[in-house]
């Protein structure tokens, strides 16, 4: 299983525990929200089953608390490359009888595959595990419920910070200093759903990532942090950097089921009041860039519609300005961390090669001796490119900055001698002693002449 696919499951699990992350919960509401979760059907990432049960999710809150977005994603198996379970082959001739015939239960379609000889004598299959197989494919024994009526209730929830809605607007076109043509703008807006207050709103030239996550890092910096963020399906929300963002921050991302405008009503409503009274009598031949229009925007905002007693804000009595509803709890609220910009940073996982450089966002950056070979974790800020460091992660902790590549600089370093790629191995005891000279030295001993010897005869004889 590579990088994306445990941080993509890890981003799942968080999808599912968001919302029992928050703070305030009662252990009544966290066991409500528990059964509604484990009663639910998943598109589960890397997997077959369709239900979570309910201690899985509490092995997931768990985690979290203890390591966060990291501790979720699945640890690498001990077991890689041996099979477990039904083998492929087999799975896909259990699957194709059942979409055959639903009616046939799990031990006629075991007995069909013994009696046609597709099934091993020495493979034992456990009835649960042919059923997991196939409730992962959609076969199951209960019935399904009847399809309800749609169900539109208002809501609001209590105390600011609770739930942000976010959405964008079109606006009207102005200039754009670097091409000198007027350009289509778009506001990219934020709103607390308890007290409607604007947390952060910026007119941008695109609707894109990179100019959403400046507004909502302004948002968290000016208001704290939200329990939950609540946004459509475009492109810059169901992004897998969003996702990290906010797990990371403890913020739960939810996403409104697509065709449903009805469910941003709120922040909706804000557009048409923001059209009525700022766009109909703004003076765009007055505004020369994107400063001058926000510049003016907040302006109204801060000066009118924050201060303005507003209708959804009434429950009975006098309607409340924004402002003022929000004043009430503002001594609780979550404060955004001292290392925001940390969480904001982009994961990548590269390799690095044997002259110790890494590829990085069409860059090249020298990375430690000691990680050639090796796949590792970068973060870098994706608003200033071209990207003049890199960061390097070790579980979760960052432990170098990288630099972009000189090549002229490296021609005036001196190679260090300690690299470990350039260890030599360490010194062997050794004999003296070689084979081959041994023989050689033998030889030359027997071909030289031996030296004449003083044998003294027995008396009396002669030699």
């Amino acid at each position: 299983m590579d990088f994306k696919q445990r941080e993509a499951i890890a981003l799942f699990r968080m999808s599912i525990i968001g919302d029992l992350l928050v703070a305030g919960l009662t252990p009544e509401q966290r066991q409500r929200l528990l059964k509604d979760k484990a009663n639910r059907v998943y598109s589960i990432p890397g997997s077959r089953r369709t239900r979570i049960a309910l201690t899985t999710l509490r092995d997931w809150l768990r985690l979290y608390e203890q390591g966060g977005l990291d501790a979720l994603k699945p640890a690498f198996r001990c077991d890689k490359g041996h099979s477990r379970g039904i083998p492929s082959e087999i799975a896909d001739r259990i699957v194709t009888l059942k979409e055959e015939d639903p009616s046939r239960s799990v031990h006629t379609i075991l007995a069909m595959l013994r009696h046609a000889n597709l099934l091993p004598p020495s493979l034992w299959l456990p009835a649960s595990t042919v059923y997991r197989l196939l409730s992962g494919h959609g076969f199951s024994n209960r019935l399904s419920p009847r399809p309800a009526k749609k169900d539109l209730r208002a809501f609001a929830y209590e105390h600011p910070n609770q739930l942000w809605q976010s959405d964008v607007m079109h606006g009207p076109p102005i200039p754009d200093p670097k091409t000198g043509k007027r350009r289509k703008t778009y506001l990219i807006a934020l709103l607390d759903d308890a007290t409607r207050v604007i947390p952060h709103a910026a007119f941008c030239f695109s609707e894109k990532l990179l100019d959403f996550l400046p507004v909502f890092r302004q948002a968290l910096l000016k208001r704290g942090l939200p329990d939950r963020l609540f946004v459509d399906n475009g492109a810059a929300f169901v992004s897998t950097h969003l996702s990290i963002i906010c797990a990371s921050l403890r913020v739960a991302l939810i996403h409104a089921r697509p065709y449903s405008p009805e469910s941003k009503g709120k922040i909706e409503r804000y557009f048409r009041t923001l059209r009525g009274q700022f766009l109909s009598q703004i003076d765009l031949d007055l505004i020369a860039n994107l400063d001058d229009l926000n510049a003016r925007l907040w302006a109204w905002i801060e000066g009118e519609y924050h201060r303005t007693p507003h209708r959804g804000l009434a429950g009975g009595q006098t309607p409340q300005t924004p402002i003022d509803r929000w004043m009430l709890h503002a001594d609780s609220l979550r404060q955004a961390p001292r290392d925001i910009d940390e969480h904001f940073l982009v994961r990548a996982e590269r390799l690095v090669y044997q002259d110790r450089t890494v590829h990085l966002n069409a860059q090249i950056f020298e990375a430690p001796a000691e990680y050639v070979g090796l796949r590792i974790e970068l973060r870098y800020d994706p608003s200033r490119l071209p990207l003049r460091e890199a960061f390097l992660y070790d579980k979760g902790h960052r432990t170098e900055t990288l630099r972009p590549l000189d090549l002229h600089a490296n021609t005036r370093i001196r190679r260090n001698t300690n690299d470990p790629q350039e260890k030599t191995e360490p010194s062997k005891k050794t004999s003296g002693l070689n084979y081959v000279e041994l023989l050689h030295h033998s030889h030359q001993a027997l071909l030289q002449p031996q030296p004449a010897t003083d044998d003294p005869s027995p008396e009396g004889q002669t030699p």
